[in-house]
């Protein structure tokens, strides 16, 4: 088994300064705060499971593109609010992504008895509360914030697409995408249930129409 190269202070992990940067302009408004954070929570909890599935202390450069783009999308909605918009906009989703992804790495490595769900409990509450921190919350503001981290279903729908794939490394054998009829360019994905083989540019937007249909 590998070992991590990530050994962060206890609660480093949890109060990077994205988090700060993307909740400061919230404090007292914990609605808006909580819809930030519940954005943010979502990149933290894939990142944590993804990194017990795939395995590693550092994420695949192919998975960290996906990263990227499932934030895009989520920031591409982010209600009606501008200020919401531009404080994701301001959150650099990699250092979220690298350090949960070391931090969880590090909990399966001294713990393999944990479970992928024990472990992003382990990853969201120490986050909440770092947020509740930044923000200075109230119980009463704890508990709007709380109320405001869930997401809509346009949000679901693309956190979905990394939830029920992962990276595939191809092979001649493996044929062209089904969708594109073209060779697998290099974001190949292998769908867990199925293990059908697409390109990440293809399945993505193909799942969204098929989910709205």
């Amino acid at each position: 088994m590998d070992h991590p190269t990530y050994t962060a202070p206890e609660g480093e992990a949890y109060h990077f300064q994205t988090l700060t940067t993307a909740l400061e302009p919230f404090v007292g408004d914990p609605e808006k705060a909580g819809q930030v954070l519940g954005r943010i929570l979502a990149i933290a909890l894939l990142a944590s499971h993804r990194s017990v599935d795939v395995g590693g202390h550092a994420p695949p450069a192919n998975v960290v593109t996906q990263y990227q783009r499932l934030w895009a999308r989520i920031c591409q909605d982010a209600g009606d609010s501008a200020e919401i918009s531009a404080a994701l906009l301001r959150t650099n989703v990699d250092d979220i992504v690298l350090r949960i992804w070391a931090r969880a790495w590090l909990f399966h490595s001294e713990r393999p008895d944990l479970s992928a769900l024990d472990i992003q409990f382990m990853i969201a509450k120490p986050i909440v509360i770092a947020a509740c921190e930044v923000l200075q919350a109230t119980e009463e503001e704890f508990s709007i914030i709380l109320r405001s981290i869930s997401l809509n279903n346009q949000q679901l729908d693309a956190v979905d697409v990394a939830v029920i794939s992962e990276p595939h490394d191809c092979k001649p054998e493996d044929g062209d995408c089904g969708i594109c009829i073209s060779p697998f360019r290099d974001d190949a994905v292998r769908l867990v249930a199925c293990g059908h083989i697409f390109c990440l540019d293809c399945i993505d937007p193909f799942l969204i129409i098929f989910s709205e249909a």
